[in-house]
């Protein structure tokens, strides 16, 4: 039989309440608190008897200290003439236990209570919480800039387009418990002052799942970027390098406490081991990530070279090609297709490139977006209209770089636009269609003929090459 075990508590660091009745019910089943933790409890055997059990916080203390402080040792001393036992400690946090039926509470006066719990979790939880508010503030602030700056890549994209509702359950995580601290702070007082302590009751269930929700969709989102389950495999390898670093950072922590290790030192080299490894950590994985890959790659039939420069040639499947358009002047062709797709949209660049070193020889590329959520497409519209427009220089010179209206007839199209540069047009066409939208840029001047036959193989065609591209 186990004298120790451990056991999952969802229990909040601040919780009085209900650590209290947590550890109270363990103790009549046999088992005394030991070894609190963020998840994890330890306890060990006992006879089974109802205990009084009562949480005290020390905000001076803190989880760095190689032993318990002078206040701690005094507090102690002080409680056991009233029959309480420290069973267990957890930085700040002191569990004492009492066998007598109706023992002295520790601590009477509810707002002394009061004030020593948020003197602690503003020296505990407030400073963590903020910072991950703030970091889940500054990420969405970056990926709605670059929302703004390229919404078609980053629709398109599953590690960009998804990335926003992560971070937002991210932070409505944090903001749970945060509001339920503020909401906490102003009943206490009120409590306090009709001479009653209001115990925290923080949203520690509904933060959790919130958090698990946005490790979910993570996991999601890896398992798409890579076409299948080593989404799975790349998962295990990011929450496994962050459980290893946690454990590792812990432990060293734990070892300097062991030594004697003062507060100051041991929190110096215990941020600076967890820098150290989180900068190695990203390393590497930014390291398997060039190596293996993270995405489905296209990979090159052969190779070719163009004039001292070894080019990748590929040999996928492409709804418009050269011959569709006329005479091309060569038969050995490099035709790429790279695709990405999300529930919002799916963007498609396809190229065409001679293998020749004629360089009368044009080359073909265009862009297809397949716009799914029919409300993104004016946003849409507006973005890449935007894209290209004139701009005034410090000197007052007007670079004319932007779209003009054409007819959209040839194209079959809603609208056309072509790009005016520098007092002349350039053969690069934006076309918007009922619900894709195309990009394209010849190699010469198209005729209307070869508009429509453009349109003809790309105003729906787009949809037939996703089962090849994949």
């Amino acid at each position: 039989m186990k004298d120790r075990k451990r056991q999952l508590e969802n229990l909040a660091f601040y919780d009085k309440t209900a650590i209290e009745d947590r550890a109270a019910r363990m103790a009549e089943k046999g088992w005394l608190v030991e070894q609190p933790g963020p998840y994890f409890w330890k306890y060990r055997r006992i006879e089974p008897k109802r205990l009084a059990v009562n949480v005290v916080y020390f905000p001076k203390a803190s989880e760095f200290d190689p032993g318990p402080t002078e206040g701690q040792i005094q507090l102690e001393e002080l409680c056991k003439r009233d029959g309480w036992i420290l069973a267990a400690c957890w930085g700040q946090m002191q569990i004492f236990y009492n066998e007598q039926e109706d023992p002295v509470p520790i601590e009477t006066d509810p707002v002394i209570q009061a004030a020593t719990v948020r003197a602690a979790m503003k020296k505990g939880m407030l400073p963590g919480q903020l910072l991950l508010a703030g970091l889940s503030v500054m990420q969405l602030m970056m990926l709605g800039w670059q929302l703004w700056e390229s919404p078609v890549r980053f629709l398109s994209r599953p590690g960009t387009a998804y990335m926003i509702p992560v971070w937002i359950l991210v932070l409505c995580a944090v903001l749970c418990e945060l509001l339920g601290y503020l909401a906490w702070t102003r009943r206490a007082e009120k409590e306090a002052e009709n001479g009653r302590f209001y115990g925290i009751r923080g949203n520690r269930k509904l933060s959790l799942a919130l958090a698990l929700l946005a490790l979910f969709l993570s996991g999601l989102i890896l398992c798409q970027m890579s076409a299948g389950p080593w989404g799975l495999a790349w998962l295990a390898v990011v929450l496994g390098g962050i459980l290893a670093m946690t454990g590792a950072v812990i432990y060293i922590r734990e070892h300097m406490k062991k030594r004697g290790l003062s507060r100051k030192k041991n929190q110096l080299l215990t941020i600076g081991l967890a820098v150290v490894l989180s900068t190695c950590f990203v390393m590497v994985l930014t390291a398997l990530v060039f190596s293996v890959g993270i995405t489905k790659r296209r990979r090159p039939v052969g190779t070719y070279d163009k004039g001292g420069w070894e080019m990748e040639v590929y040999d996928d499947p492409i709804p418009l090609e050269m011959k569709d358009l006329g005479d091309t002047g060569c038969d050995q062709w490099s035709t790429a297709a790279d695709r990405a797709e999300t529930i919002f949209l799916a963007h498609t660049r396809y190229s065409q490139q001679p293998l020749t070193t004629d360089r009368f020889v044009p080359e073909l590329r265009y862009e297809v977006t397949e716009v799914k959520a029919g409300f993104l497409y004016g946003f849409l519209k507006k973005r890449l209209l935007w894209e290209r427009q004139d701009v005034v220089t410090d000197q007052k010179v007007v670079m004319a770089d932007h779209y003009e209206p054409v007819d959209p007839a040839p194209w079959k199209a809603l609208d056309a636009y072509r790009v005016y540069w520098s007092g002349g047009y350039l053969n690069e066409y934006l076309v918007f269609y009922e619900d894709r939208i195309l990009e394209i840029r010849f190699g010469w001047e198209p005729s209307k003929w070869q508009m429509a036959a453009a349109a003809e193989k790309l105003a729906g065609k787009a949809e037939e090459s996703k089962n090849n591209i994949k």
